[in-house]
């Protein structure tokens, strides 16, 4: 199934707070912050080109290993 770009956003947003709580200044700074994983890219810049779905299971995989690698 392919997501809508909004619709996979929408998502991230609701696993960042699940990872750094509803502090929305403090998932504005994920989103805005270089990311090592990334390669010091900010979540926002792979977001808004073509690689959404790697930030998506980037996400995913933080939320559910609980911390990951």
């Amino acid at each position: 199934m392919i997501r809508k770009k909004e619709e996979l956003k929408n998502e991230c947003d609701r696993l960042v707070g699940a990872l750094l709580g509803h502090d929305h200044t403090l998932c504005d700074l994920w989103w805005k912050s270089q990311n090592k994983a990334f390669n010091y890219k900010s979540p926002q810049e792979l977001f808004d080109g073509d690689r959404a779905s790697e930030v998506y299971n980037y996400l995913m995989h933080h939320v559910f290993v609980g911390g990951g690698s």
